[in-house]
């Protein structure tokens, strides 16, 4: 009987600790780093910084019907970078795409074999091995033709268009379209 009692005792007091120690910890708090001594290990991954912006050289253009004009695609990037693709939309009743050239200072322009559809743009900008490009640069000039009267928008389409750096991580963070007005000759 007296071993029954110890025993009985035993377990209490076991059981009662448990339950000290898991009523102390906050169930709530979820911590967003495991602590080891002199180490701090991430339990989330880490958000990647956006710190790219593309744009053009101009954000409102004036053109006459039957004018050729160009359009600088810029980036303003804060690291260094490998590589930009570039998708834009465009009115294709209003413009036309003639040309596009790439700033061979900092790469090479990649185009896609077949064109991506009459009113898209598809390219990409690749900066020569083991090299980089950084801060705001002109990375392609785009050559237009206005052919009818009215107000047209360039823009990136941002869920397609990427700035790639270490790890081909993309820092796009921002976009800035273009507005073309056509006016009568």
């Amino acid at each position: 009987m007296k071993k029954n009692l110890i025993t009985f005792v035993i377990i209490s007091l076991c059981l009662t600790i448990l339950f000290l120690i898991f009523v102390s910890i906050p169930i709530w708090h979820k911590p967003e780093t495991a602590e080891v001594p002199l180490m701090k290990i991430p339990l989330k991954p880490t958000e990647i910084k956006k710190e790219a912006v593309l744009s053009f050289s101009d954000s409102y253009l004036e053109v006459k019907r039957g004018e050729r004009f160009n359009l600088d695609v810029l980036l303003d990037a804060k690291r260094d970078v490998f590589g930009v693709d570039v998708f834009l939309e465009y009115n294709s009743d209003l413009i036309k795409l003639d040309d596009i050239t790439a700033n061979l200072e900092i790469g090479n322009l990649v185009k896609p074999k077949k064109e991506y559809q009459e009113n898209q743009i598809a390219f990409s900008v690749l900066a020569p091995v083991e090299e980089t490009f950084t801060g705001k640069v002109r990375i392609a000039t785009l050559k237009f033709l206005a052919r009818e009267l009215g107000a047209a928008e360039i823009k990136f389409i941002l869920d397609n268009s990427h700035v790639a750096v270490e790890n081909g991580k993309d820092i796009l963070g921002e976009i800035k379209n273009a507005q073309i007005k056509i006016i009568a000759d």
